[in-house]
């Protein structure tokens, strides 16, 4: 028995050798590497008349240490250029020495000024760069005419994953190039794509609807602070009705409001749902446009009573200065003797109710126009929706991004609207989305994705809470599915 253990020990210790061994030639390797990128870069520098950059070479001598190397398991896998000037010598000295340096994983610019040659030295650079999975371009003054050689290095690249061009004045027309170069590109691996305050609007969406449609690579998508607005998230909502690939989307702070919030339309428009609007008096009509973009302007000139937008004057009512609606309603005039209020001014957050009985009338401006409005109020109306779990909903433009993100096809798992304004209306479109997808879940015992739709407290309390639940619901739901992988993978091993 003394034996066998005696040689169990010596096998022990041959093995021991052998991975100091192996641990020694990878450090002499990764040593060496770094000694050659070293020389290289200075020669290049030279070559290209240009002194070497302080933060490259700084870098580059940090790892050029057996000991630190030894005594840290980090290597050159990440460089980060910050709050300096490259023309296109020190770009071409950077990427001639960098071009076949397999280590390299991640390369971030930050906040560098650049000239048209560098952004030339940058496209081939990355193009031609086998290795590198991640870039960040960010604060690097890029415009539309320079988005042509980042669009052609989406065009190019065969490894990059992780893109990021946060802070750069690209616009519309520059983000939809980048999206053309990656369409044109068969062999695209980049899964994450985010383009936060690029100063873009909503008319480019339209162009984006069959490149994001058709897209199957990106999973992640960030457009947070631009200024999409609702026709932008219109266009958006159609793409996704063709994409079951993206499962993040973030549209935080894109000025989207939703139009029956702002003009005031949602009592109108639930009202027509049901067929209580009646127009009656011998005065002139207070228009109700169908179409969405169309906001009718209301008037109130009688006597001495006026009435303003900014709802600062003393009169009996306030009135809203402007009112339009979604769906399909009649011109129609008001009369209620109760008071409305409709400060545009004012935060929608929900807090600002309508309520009226069924004989209540109001003048407007002490005119002639009237609206009579029946089964409102008295009737049991409110306590159906409270049995329903619902509120007045009328259709605007995230009722086609709700539907997109619903589908069972779809993957959307995470979707960011903090910082827009959608109130009520918005809130109950996005919780009935959620609402579906939560049954789908529970239908199909979790086989389905998960949603999770982050808003702003702009709405009521009960919307933003219902919405809350059902987010924490999902983030359960989230970890029961991570906990039975995590023991299924502890089973098989």
């Amino acid at each position: 028995m003394a034996p066998a253990k005696s040689k169990k020990k010596k096998g022990k210790g041959k093995s021991k050798g052998k991975k100091d061994e192996e641990e020694e030639e990878v450090l002499l390797i990764k040593f060496f590497e770094i000694k050659k990128l070293r020389t290289a870069y200075l020669r290049q520098c030279k070559h290209f008349i240009t002194l070497p950059n302080e933060q490259v070479l700084k870098k580059i001598e940090r790892y050029h240490n057996l000991e630190f190397l030894s005594s840290n398991d980090e290597y050159l896998d990440k460089l980060i250029i910050d709050s300096c000037q490259m023309n296109c010598n020190d770009m071409y000295a950077l990427s001639t020495s960098f071009q076949n340096f397999r280590y390299l994983k991640t390369l971030c610019l930050w906040n560098i000024q650049m000239d048209k040659g560098a952004f030339i030295a940058i496209d081939k650079f990355l193009s031609r760069h086998k290795f590198l999975e991640v870039f960040q371009f960010l604060y690097c003054n890029a415009n539309v005419e320079n988005s042509v050689y980042l669009a052609s290095i989406l065009r190019n690249t065969e490894s990059l994953m992780d893109v990021t061009f946060d802070h750069n004045p690209l616009k519309g027309d520059g983000i939809v190039n980048l999206f053309l170069g990656m369409k044109e590109n068969p062999n695209s691996k980049v899964k994450r794509l985010s383009l936060r305050y690029c100063e873009a609007y909503g008319d480019f969406c339209e162009t984006l609807v069959p490149l994001l449609g058709e897209n199957k690579t990106l999973t992640e998508l960030d457009l947070c602070g631009n200024y999409i607005g609702q026709d932008g998230v219109m266009f958006i909502a159609t793409a996704l009705m063709n994409n079951n690939i993206l499962e993040v989307l973030n549209l935080a702070s894109n000025n989207i409001i939703d139009e029956q919030e702002l003009y005031g339309r949602t009592l109108i428009g639930s009202l027509s749902s049901k067929n209580n609007l009646t127009t009656t008096g011998t005065g002139g009509l207070v228009s109700s446009n169908t179409n969405s973009n169309t906001n009718t302007n209301i008037n109130n000139n009688s006597g001495n009573n006026d009435s303003s937008g900014d709802g600062g004057d003393s009169g009996d009512l306030t009135s809203s200065p402007s009112a339009a609606t979604n769906s399909n309603t009649n011109n129609a005039s008001v009369e209620n003797n109760s008071n409305v209020s409709g400060d545009r001014g004012t935060d929608l957050d929900g807090s600002q109710q309508t309520s009226m009985d069924n004989n209540s009338k109001s003048k407007i401006g002490g005119s002639h126009n009237e609206i009579v409005i029946t089964g409102v109020g008295g009737g049991g109306g409110g306590e159906d929706e409270e049995d329903n779990d619902t509120g007045p909903v009328t259709t605007s433009s995230l009722t086609y991004l709700a539907d997109a993100i619903s589908r069972e096809e779809s993957a959307m798992t995470y979707l960011d609207l903090r910082g827009n304004n959608i109130g009520n209306n918005g809130g109950e479109i996005m919780l009935q989305a959620l609402r579906t997808r939560k049954a789908q879940l529970t239908a199909k015992k979790n086989a389905s994705p998960v949603l999770i739709c982050q808003v702003t407290e702009r709405m009521s309390y009960d919307i933003f809470s219902k919405i809350f639940e059902i987010n924490k619901f999902m983030i359960d739901q989230e970890k029961k599915k991570n906990g039975k992988k995590k023991k299924g993978k502890k089973e098989k091993k």
